[in-house]
């Protein structure tokens, strides 16, 4: 996810930065996140597609943002993600062109299989990463760190 960043002329954060924000924007950017909630259609974030299209419908579980430093972490969590989609959507105060790819990369921390798992608990094993935990926190530990 994207950061945000408010501030109101030379005013210094409450880290310092001139990029900082304090808890009323905090509080005031998690009111907007949660018109997020629950099941959207984002055809005009989906290239190629019509609004009739079932494939542009997103149903988000969670959408947060947090204080614990200037940047910030933003996360949320989608049924089901769609690179461009996702990032247009949740980036586009301004009308600004996004491309459909990020340029920079977008690091997906972690699955979760809930829906898979439900419809199919009697027939399949359950589906999940946590045999895999390690390998991911240390890449994001050695490649995203500096970001």
């Amino acid at each position: 996810m994207g950061t945000f960043s408010s501030v109101k002329g030379d005013e210094k954060g409450a880290k310092g930065s001139k990029y900082s924000h304090g808890e009323k924007e905090m509080e005031w950017f998690n009111r907007i996140l949660k018109y997020y909630f629950g099941t959207h259609n984002f055809h005009n974030f989906t290239t190629r597609t019509k609004a009739e299209d079932p494939a542009v419908r997103r149903f988000i579980i969670s959408f947060n943002a947090n204080s614990e430093d200037d940047w910030g972490c933003r996360g949320y969590h989608e049924e089901l993600c769609s690179r461009s989609t996702d990032r247009k959507s949740f980036a586009e105060d301004v009308n600004i062109n996004v491309p459909t790819t990020p340029e920079v990369g977008l690091y997906l921390e972690e699955c979760f299989f809930t829906s898979y798992n439900k419809k199919r608990k009697d027939s399949h094993e359950e589906l999940s990463m946590k045999a895999y935990e390690q390998e991911p926190e240390e890449f994001k530990n050695r490649f995203t760190a500096y970001v």
